[in-house]
């Protein structure tokens, strides 16, 4: 019985450790400036805006306190590391996430070619 108590043990903490292996591989930090983190998401969360502003707000929460920004591309070889930007790094962001607490503001904003999309509140 101690056994298999610990067979379960071990498979639980394994399935964790798996897990947030995969969410730090879909969304993780690049590079930044000052209080502006700069993102790569997997292909496939960016593609879905409900998931993503879930995920940025989560970042948010964990990363920082009243006020954030990310700026989020698919293609980390495409990304920008530090400020200022290339109009190629401008271009291929596919999102934007800006919090502020204060003013509660809580917005996803999703981009095309450096112009906003869609936003996603």
């Amino acid at each position: 019985m101690r056994a298999e108590s610990g067979l379960v043990a071990s498979l639980v903490f394994l399935a964790s450790v798996s897990v947030a292996y995969s969410a730090d591989a879909d969304f993780r930090r690049i590079g930044g400036q000052g209080k502006v983190d700069f993102m790569v998401a997997s292909p496939v969360l960016a593609k879905d805006t409900t998931k993503l502003h879930k995920v940025a707000k989560e970042y948010a929460n964990k990363n920082r306190t009243d006020w954030c920004k990310l700026l989020i591309w698919s293609d980390g070889k495409k990304a920008a590391k530090k400020l200022p930007m290339t109009d190629a790094q401008v271009n291929s962001q596919v999102a934007s996430y800006e919090r502020n607490k204060a003013t509660g503001l809580d917005r996803l904003r999703i981009l095309k070619n450096g112009d906003v999309v869609k936003d996603v509140e």
